[in-house]
């Protein structure tokens, strides 16, 4: 660890105080689950969170002789309701609680006691045995040269494996560290990674048996690092390529001129990006999710900006600059090269070599003047929107947005 990874460890790592503040909370909280057997897990019963933590997690276990899969989210609800005024089901492939307690929010996630991962019936089963293979093969210099790396990926935009963001999950970076031990040298390695670099700690499988089960699974994913507790899982399956190249990218320019603001986390200030362009070239819309759950409601961001963007390019804006954020409310917004388009454009139809396709062209715009450029059929018709303002104005009232979110809104550049 140099100097510069030092100084960041002393800004990221929990003082003393505040691991007796959390682990005190913590021993409150499972006292209160009287019935129910509970195990610390996440980030705090690995050793590797980072200062100021908010979120805690608890694991539910229960027999797996004696239990069903679907059924042990019920027993966890009602003993939480009984001892606490605000919790809320998260739905999922198995539901889980989240509970506000001392500053922290739980969640309590019900799993079944399992000894190795042939017994689970739901992946949420294996987090327990990550917790004890992690805390086997890291000592606590590994553990705190994964909170620099889970720094460094906060502030390079690629933390979190949550489906709008397709990031580094914390587990897959606690495997890359037990790996390659320290943050210098798992930069030095990464920006030389290649698509479907394979990182296989326990040595599962040979490169050509990885390969081959990938090509069964059709997983995409530009990273394999196998789960030593789960070696028929690609841990890192939910990584997007972008996340991989924005990774390799940030530990390139990092390796050739360290320097502490690769891990400053970065306030993108949307007002002034957007002061740049003509107003009438811009357009923000504001969103209020309708649910807690950060990984629906931001994967329902996602998908209302993606198909905005397919949608102004039908309609022949050029898009220059767009983006998205989440926190405490949404935002998406986009810069077109201009906001006023001509009233008429060319809707092209079929090649002028293709007589019976011509036809029926003309069939279809029958009344309507065919004219042939550069050996295509086009005929010139209205645009639906000639300017933007109209195009947002419409897009806020449609389905897809206002079934996505609680409330929505343009806001004027």
């Amino acid at each position: 660890m140099n100097e510069i990874e030092r100084e960041v460890l002393r800004g990221i790592k929990p003082s003393v105080e505040e691991e007796k503040r959390v682990h005190e909370a913590i021993e409150r909280f499972r006292n209160e689950l009287t019935g129910l057997k509970t195990e610390v897990g996440g980030s705090v019963a690995r050793g590797t969170w980072l200062k100021d933590i908010v979120d805690v997690d608890i694991f539910v276990k229960f027999d797996p002789k004696k239990n069903k899969s679907d059924k042990i989210s019920d027993p966890v609800e009602k003993v939480l309701k009984k001892k606490f005024e605000n919790v809320e089901r998260i739905r999922g492939s198995r539901d889980y609680f989240q509970v506000p307690y001392s500053g922290y929010t739980f969640e309590v996630v019900p799993v079944m006691d399992i000894k190795n991962s042939k017994e689970a019936q739901n992946t949420t089963d294996l987090s327990p045995l990550h917790v004890r293979w992690h805390n086997k093969r890291t000592d606590k210099n590994v553990k705190d040269e994964i909170r620099i790396t889970k720094q460094f990926c906060k502030a390079n935009g690629v933390y979190g494996a949550e489906s709008y963001i397709k990031g580094f999950s914390g587990y897959v970076l606690e495997l890359l560290l037990a790996y390659y031990k320290t943050f210098s040298r798992l930069s030095k390695a990464a920006h030389k990674w290649t698509d479907k670099t394979i990182i296989d700690i326990e040595r599962h499988y040979t490169r050509n048996e990885v390969l081959a089960r990938l090509n069964q699974s059709k997983i995409q994913s530009p990273l394999i690092v196998v789960d030593p507790t789960w070696p028929e899982r690609n841990a890192a399956a939910a990584l997007s390529k972008e996340s991989f190249e924005g990774f390799k990218k940030a530990c390139l320019e990092y390796v050739k001129k360290p320097s502490t603001k690769f891990f400053d986390m970065k306030k993108f200030d949307l007002k002034k990006e957007l002061n740049r362009y003509n107003p009438k070239d811009c357009f923000v819309l504001e969103m209020t999710p309708s649910l807690s759950n950060r990984d629906i409601e931001g994967t329902k961001v996602l998908k209302i900006y993606e198909k905005i963007y397919r949608r102004l390019k039908d309609q022949g804006f050029e898009i220059r600059r767009s983006g998205w954020q989440f926190d405490e409310k949404a935002v998406v917004w986009f810069v077109v090269k201009n906001g006023k388009l001509s009233r008429n454009e060319k809707h092209y139809g079929p090649p002028k070599k293709l007589e019976k396709a011509i036809e029926n062209f003309k069939k279809e715009w029958k009344g309507k003047k065919i004219g042939f450029e550069n050996g295509r059929s086009y005929v010139v018709v209205e645009r639906k929107y000639s300017d933007l303002i109209s195009f947002a104005e419409d897009v806020i009232k449609e389905d897809f947005v206002k079934k996505r979110v609680k409330k929505v809104s343009l806001i004027k550049v």
